[in-house]
């Protein structure tokens, strides 16, 4: 029990008949639940690109920035901006260029953790940081075609 949060990446693969072979996607099912998925049917893929516990600070940022200051434990669309927002936030955090209880402050709230800045506060800002800086990266790389939903559950 307690916050869990997810940023999932959510990316359109439907085939449709107008599309030239080079163009389509290839789906294997394989495992257990092969009899209940037709892979002609699948739409999207629905990847966990980040996940963390009771990280308060960040969960803040996306009550804030992102669901309008609801907290709701519902899905919120993040838009490419907004992700390369926050990294760039925890980059300033950890440069120490702009006061931490300020630019990330902490959030209490049910089995929410601690709300000192302390090792914890910094090991998920530190994470934040490298997975959204992976994350943009492989964005850049192979292009933003996948749309990005924030959700908390607690």
């Amino acid at each position: 029990m307690g916050l869990d949060m997810y940023l999932m990446k959510k990316t359109y693969v439907k085939n449709w008949d107008y599309m030239k072979q080079g163009e389509r996607h290839t789906i294997t099912v394989v495992g257990p639940h092969t009899h209940v998925i037709n892979p002609s049917r699948i739409s999207f893929i629905i990847e966990e690109a980040m996940y963390w516990r009771k990280a308060n600070a960040i969960h803040a940022w996306f009550v804030k920035h992102v669901q309008n200051g609801v907290d709701d434990c519902e899905e919120y669309f993040v838009a490419d901006s907004q992700l390369v927002a926050l990294r760039d936030l925890c980059r300033a955090v950890l440069a120490k260029t702009v006061p931490a209880e300020e630019a990330l402050p902490p959030l209490s709230g049910f089995f929410f953790g601690s709300t000192d800045i302390d090792e914890y506060f910094w090991e998920d800002i530190t994470n934040t940081e490298k997975g959204l800086t992976a994350l943009i990266d492989e964005c850049n790389r192979f292009g933003w075609v996948s749309n990005f939903y924030y959700q908390s559950s607690w």
